[in-house]
């Protein structure tokens, strides 16, 4: 089976520096197959034989912890998941000199609807679409400073989501479609 796993805070402005090769390998250690790695922000595509999502990201959580001494969550995804996420973003939704553009997975202990409303998007200056195990989330650069992934910090939401950009998160969509 497609898996797609999302690390948390990763290569984040030089801290919590974890090389994609190196990422490879763990994974290819932890017994799966046709390994890929996407961009440099943690983003592994893998097969697995079935199992709970929850079970290959603890074990996987613990074999990067051992290996880089990185603490990171990881959020593990069906392929499935991850292309009806990215199939629910309107088409026109993208990052560009005008728009912001980020779907927001969530991590189970958040991953129903509540989490719209834990994330408090304001209507008049931003979109938010909760998304079964996503918030799709627009805003105009003129209001990013002042939208509801700025305030995500201060939030008890801010430690149950990892956050792609648009585009990330259709091409993630298109590679869990791969065969491996």
């Amino acid at each position: 089976m497609r898996y797609t796993a999302l690390l948390r805070g990763i290569n984040v402005g030089g801290n919590n520096t974890v090389p994609m090769a190196g990422l490879r390998r763990v994974f290819e250690d932890a017994g799966h197959t046709a390994v890929r790695t996407y961009i440099n922000s943690g983003n592994v595509l893998f097969d697995a034989p079935k199992a709970k999502t929850a079970d290959l990201a603890r074990h996987l959580q613990d074999a990067v912890s051992r290996t880089f001494a990185v603490r990171t969550r990881i959020l593990v995804l069906s392929a499935d998941k991850v292309r009806r996420i990215a199939a629910a973003l309107p088409e026109d939704w993208e990052r560009n000199e005008q728009w912001s553009c980020n779907v927001l997975y969530l991590f189970p202990e958040y991953a129903s609807s509540r989490a719209l409303a834990a994330f408090g998007a304001d209507p008049e200056r931003e979109e938010a679409r909760y998304c079964a195990g996503a918030i799709l989330h627009r805003v105009s650069r003129a209001h990013a400073g002042r939208s509801a992934l700025v305030r995500l910090i201060d939030s008890n939401l801010n430690n149950a989501v990892t956050i792609r950009g648009c585009h990330t998160a259709r091409k993630l969509a298109t590679l869990a479609a791969e065969t491996g």
